[in-house]
């Protein structure tokens, strides 16, 4: 190149540099959007007993959600001293708080704390926006809080299904979750092998396990079982695992007693392989509204055989022996795996524990054909709700590992 052209070349990008510090109006950048006001909508508690806000102990729950375990572990315990006024029992759910992100979800917390005034909050299985804001909240008031939990929310399988696995590992559940156990006073496990795998978590917070998860909800009904007879299986869509292990067994005992139907209830669907053979012989009774609801039908069933399977993994291992206390309220005998999670409820002659798909036959066709024995399964089974699995030791248990008020125990 020429000088000459070098040297106006040279030239003319120190004038386009200058101009960049001349001083001379630069474009104006694009101005951010204004974010709408947060609309303060009204809470929609899932349950609020509004008539006794002038109670001295006021508890305030943040759950997950709707379900049986606010109702199993809260509501059923606490009502005679809701009814009778002492305690004021709210439970908000994270959908509350799921429409906000950030700080605004934060303040809806500290909201809810301000109008709920609650002299003792406990945080049920929360993992949703607002975490932080029940931590800040609560230190604001110079309050501790306890986090419940009746499953080892940090280790679900992929076993519960699509929905739930990805909805519990997302890593901002999870880091929530984690935030919350670090900063309550106290975490309250259901069981004691839950409260055992919560502490390789390498928590500071301590860790209390309940000797008991689920009281007898209602007054148990007498064994009368529907003819012609039925098996039956009631559970949620994240226990079709569990079913499955046991689909010979009912097909067999089906084959085997011609008149005897098989029903679900709940949202578990039903097994295929049923489906093909057993066409006119099965019914899938759908998901009740709440968890009293579910009670009053599921004793209305009157089936011969409460089935309870569960697969031998962590998870489940966790587990209360809920579903042979709903089983026997409902007046039914119970065939359960032979897991820690049953063996001791069902000793003594209160139900039958099945290991091998054998066992399971011989139980199944034991209590279709000797109605004798399991009315007296039954029996021997409601004898021993009066005492071990009754709300008032349930009660003591929530007044001790969450810190309430003994006079709790005075109705």
């Amino acid at each position: 190149m020429p000088v000459q052209e070098f040297s106006r070349a040279i030239a003319k990008i120190s004038r386009k540099v200058s101009g960049l510090f001349s001083g001379a109006p630069s474009p104006s950048p694009s101005p951010l959007p204004i974010r709408a006001p947060v609309t303060a909508k009204p809470f929609a508690p899932l349950l609020h007993d509004a008539g006794n806000s002038a109670a001295a102990i006021r508890i305030l729950v943040f759950a997950d959600g709707p379900g049986a375990t606010q109702t199993i572990s809260f509501d059923l315990p606490l009502l005679p001293a809701r009814e009778s006024g002492k305690v004021q029992l709210t439970i908000l759910s994270e959908a509350d708080f799921e429409h906000l992100c950030g700080a605004d979800a934060d303040q809806r917390v500290h909201d809810a704390l301000s109008q709920y005034d609650p002299t003792h909050v406990i945080v049920s299985r929360f993992g949703g926006r607002g975490a932080s804001g029940i931590v800040s909240g609560c230190e604001k008031r110079g309050q501790s809080f306890v986090m419940h939990l009746d499953d080892n929310l940090f280790e679900v399988p992929e076993a519960l299904g699509p929905a739930k696995f990805n909805k519990y590992n997302a890593p901002a559940r999870l880091a929530r979750m984690r935030l919350l156990c670090e900063r309550a006073s106290t975490v309250y496990a259901s069981t004691e092998e839950l409260a055992r795998q919560l502490g390789t978590l390498g928590l500071s917070t301590p860790i209390s396990a309940g000797a008991m998860y689920c009281a007898a909800p209602c007054a148990p009904v007498p064994y009368a079982p529907a003819t012609p007879a039925v098996i039956g299986y009631m559970g949620s869509s994240g226990h079709a695992r569990d079913l499955e292990m046991i689909v010979p067994a009912i097909a067999e005992a089906l084959r085997e007693y011609p008149q005897v139907r098989f029903e679900t209830f709940g949202s578990i669907k039903m097994p295929k392989a049923l489906q093909a053979e057993f066409a006119g012989r099965i019914s899938a009774r759908p998901a009740a509204g709440s968890y009293r609801e579910f009670m009053s039908a599921f004793q209305a069933m009157a089936w011969s055989v409460g089935l309870a399977p569960l697969e031998a993994n962590p998870f489940n291992g966790c587990k209360a022996n809920t579903k042979f206390i709903e089983y026997t309220v409902a007046g039914m005998p119970c065939v359960a795996s032979d897991t820690l999670v049953y063996q001791s409820s069902l000793a003594g002659g209160r139900g039958i524990l099945a290991s091998t798909e054998q066992e399971w036959r011989d139980a199944i066709r034991q209590l279709l054909g000797n109605p004798e024995m399991a009315r007296k399964m039954v029996e021997t089974a409601q004898d021993d709700l009066k005492t071990r699995w009754s709300q008032a030791r349930l009660l003591e248990q929530l007044v001790d590992i969450c810190n309430l008020p003994k006079s709790l125990l005075d109705h």
